[in-house]
């Protein structure tokens, strides 16, 4: 396996981790209260990394930020995927099409893919292994009666990453 390098970000919604290789992203986690959280979320997710981070993911991190911020950016990382099954790049792949202020459903996902809505919890798994939200917008899928369920950063957080994005109203 190849070393990974990693970076953090404080952002307004919490502290964030990335690491990447000499592919591409390997993972980003969502926000979490803490810098220690977010290094240790991220180390279950890629295993050891080393804190020496190139331009390429201070790019990145700097991107995640100003997302966070509120601002339109455009991700066009390359990402490993190679930890994933074909479905699930397949799946991924299609996510990250998911324009922002758009919101799509897993069963329409499966579509995309060609496998059929009855493939729609399947899809739903895939966006739980999910490794770089939001740079894939996960958040952006929801149930078939357009439901915010299942989001690994909890169902707030989902929430307010669509307010800020314009897909959804602010409650209240």
């Amino acid at each position: 396996m190849s070393t990974q390098t990693r970076i953090t970000v404080e952002t307004s919604f919490g502290w964030i981790a990335l690491a990447e290789n000499a592919v591409g992203l390997t993972a980003v986690t969502l926000p979490q209260p803490t810098e220690f959280d977010a290094l240790a979320l991220l180390q279950s997710l890629t295993g050891d990394t080393e804190a020496d981070a190139g331009d390429r993911l201070l790019g990145t991190a700097e991107k995640l930020r100003r997302y966070y911020a509120g601002e339109v950016v455009e991700f066009d990382e390359t990402l490993d995927m190679s930890r994933g099954s074909e479905f699930q790049q397949q799946v991924w792949l299609a996510t990250r099409q998911v324009p922002r202020g758009v919101m799509t459903t897993y069963g329409a996902l499966a579509a995309a893919v060609g496998a059929g809505p009855a493939s729609a919890r399947a899809v739903g798994r895939c966006m739980a292994t999910n490794p770089w939200p939001p740079i894939v917008p996960c958040h952006r899928v929801l149930g078939k009666d357009g439901s915010l369920t299942g989001f690994g950063g909890g169902i707030e957080t989902k929430r307010r990453m669509l307010e800020m994005e314009g897909a959804l109203l602010p409650l209240g």
